[in-house]
């Protein structure tokens, strides 16, 4: 593998591993949360609703080998015009490793056979504003090629972290699990099982922890490629989702009822014109389930909450 490509991918995959977030929720770390039954009330199926689109959306953005599919990872406002990437911080030697070092790349496609990467709390701590903030990262990335015919790329994370401080305040970000994906010309199969937890002083904890499988299958006379944007074509997502907040967690059965299908030509920002997804959740007044039907370009669309009916 070159240099300049190791440099490329290597930063690439930093990138999508160490974007530094935040959480909503109080004002203070809260205890482990418990799970809840209570029914959904139509505000809370909006709520869902809207992170699913926006999920949906993330993945549509970013679903291009060029980007490495990277996964759906949160970025929430609170870090939003105010932390920017360690540009504004002083580089420290050593940080991160490497092993090994240079990696091996047997079939060229530019991602490493098998890769790890370590940040170390102790050399992977930077200062800046007078020294009044400082950014620690820590844990590990192993990145391991799935395929030697196939381009792909999977991603084991280990307690991978940011933390960044402010005086007293401050917001972590850490990343647990695997994501992995293969792809071919026609398309890419996916699977997301990884756990996203935010920490803040300020905002308190929360937690999305998902066992994902997506798929997507590319129109015909399109083509899915490196450094091409994601053709039109049809997106499936099933699997399962928890959501924790600071006060409790639900989990919600994530199902796609008809393909939802993306028009690479709409210059609306929801380009899924059509399909439908369920989330289904058991609560104490049976299944509860938000539906989402996608509708044509430039029009939202409609988030609708099915409960058992009363007797």
């Amino acid at each position: 593998m070159h240099t300049t490509i190791n440099r490329v991918r290597l930063g690439a995959l930093a990138a999508l591993a160490l974007g530094l977030g935040a959480c909503s929720g109080s004002n203070s770390p809260t205890a482990p949360a418990s799970p809840t039954t209570a029914p959904l009330s139509r505000a809370d199926a909006q709520a869902v609703g809207e992170e699913m689109l926006n999920e949906m959306g993330d993945i549509a953005d970013r679903a291009s080998m060029h980007d490495l599919m990277a996964p759906s990872f949160p970025v929430p406002w609170a870090s939003e015009g105010f932390y920017h990437g360690p540009r504004f911080f002083t580089p420290t030697a050593g940080c991160p490793t490497l092993s090994p070092n240079p990696p091996t790349d047997a079939d060229g496609d530019h991602v490493p056979d098998d890769l790890t990467i370590t940040y170390d709390p102790s050399v992977c701590t930077f200062s800046s504003f007078h020294d009044r903030a400082t950014l620690t990262l820590s844990g590990s990335l192993h990145i391991v090629d799935p395929s030697q015919t196939s381009p792909g790329v999977r991603l084991e994370f280990n307690a991978l972290q940011s933390k960044f401080t402010v005086d007293t305040v401050y917001w972590s970000r850490q990343i647990d699990g695997v994501w992995q994906i293969v792809s071919s010309s026609t398309g890419f199969s996916s699977s997301d099982t990884t756990t996203v937890t935010h920490q803040s002083s300020r905002f308190g904890t929360a937690q999305l922890v998902k066992q994902w499988q997506v798929d997507f299958t590319a129109d015909q006379g399109q083509t899915f490629g490196n450094d091409h944007a994601l053709p039109s074509g049809d997106l499936t997502v099933n699997g399962s989702t928890d959501r924790t907040s600071a006060t409790h967690t639900r989990s919600f059965a994530v199902t796609t009822v008809t393909p939802l299908h993306y028009d690479a030509t709409c210059m609306a920002s929801n380009r899924i014109v059509s399909g439908e997804m369920t989330l289904s959740t058991t609560t104490s007044n049976g299944t509860n389930t938000v539906d989402i039907v996608f509708n044509a370009c430039g029009t939202d669309p409609t988030i609708t909450l099915q409960t058992p009916p009363t007797t």
